[in-house]
């Protein structure tokens, strides 16, 4: 559908989608808009994204989500600070993937895949299937890459700048040592039984004096048996939905981390 607004398609799902779904995916868009407006009317400087910021970390949802975010910034001097959900990050690692429910021409149902061969047609009240990247779901590498400027790195204004695996303390912070250790090579811990290294970008920034924003990534990954043989494969780990009940059982190393916070 066209937005003659701005001479860009916008990209719905089906009403059909929207009675099967808890989420209301089109109606998301205006809300947040709506939200962000009345944000800066307020006269609010931070802004918190506490996870769940796309549906399922698809490039396209993700991106959208970031050219909302650098306008608000550009234009009203916000400052986000993000954290990952369990639907921005389905697996730790990018996975081909898509939707049979967008809204397409002539009312009829929308099929994206990320690859060839991953669907066939179901019904004759559907639009032939079409094959985008942008439709797979993002691993954290990715979605560090794009969502990085909102939190998840250390930037020049922040007055304070760590992650659970820092080795730095406040005393000796620097900009340039907080980059190096915020890279996410650095932000891994071991998932038993594999002890395979999977990222956690948890992370606390001070954005200004004597505001301490503690961002939790509660997501898990535990590794299926396949794991042991492939590591780097995405469909070889379970999904992130139980979310915090697994941090307290194999993500300790985070509540050590927030003892040490706060004390």
């Amino acid at each position: 559908m066209l937005n003659p607004g701005n001479g860009r398609y916008v990209l719905g799902r089906t009403m059909e989608a929207q009675l099967r779904s808890a989420r209301l995916s089109n109606e998301n868009y205006f809300a947040f808009f709506a939200a962000l407006d009345d944000v800066v009317r307020r006269g609010v400087k931070y802004v918190v994204l506490p996870g769940d910021f796309s549906d399922d970390g698809q490039p396209l949802n993700v991106r959208g989500i970031q050219e909302i975010l650098h306008e608000y910034e550009t234009r009203y001097g916000l400052q986000f600070v993000a954290i990952t959900g369990n639907h921005d990050l389905v697996r730790p690692f990018a996975m081909d993937a898509g939707k049979t429910d967008y809204l397409g021409a002539g009312g009829k149902a929308q099929v994206l895949m990320s690859k060839q061969g991953m669907y066939m047609p179901q019904s004759s009240n559907e639009n032939p299937v079409v094959i985008t990247n942008d439709i797979h779901k993002m691993g954290y590498a990715e979605i560090m890459d794009e969502m990085g400027d909102f939190g998840f790195f250390p930037t020049s204004g922040d007055v304070y700048w760590e992650s659970p695996f820092s080795t730095y303390n406040y005393e000796d912070y620097s900009l340039e040592e907080a980059e190096k250790e915020a890279r996410l090579d650095k932000r891994q811990y071991p998932v038993p039984p594999t002890n395979y290294l999977l990222p956690d970008v948890s992370y606390l920034v001070e954005p200004l004096e004597g505001l301490w924003l503690l961002a939790i990534d509660g997501n898990l990954y535990l590794p299926k048996d396949e794991a042991a043989a492939d590591g780097a494969k995405p469909e070889n780990y379970e999904g992130a939905s139980i979310g915090y009940n697994q941090v307290l059982t194999h993500k300790k190393h985070l509540l050590d981390w927030v003892k040490k916070v706060c004390r």
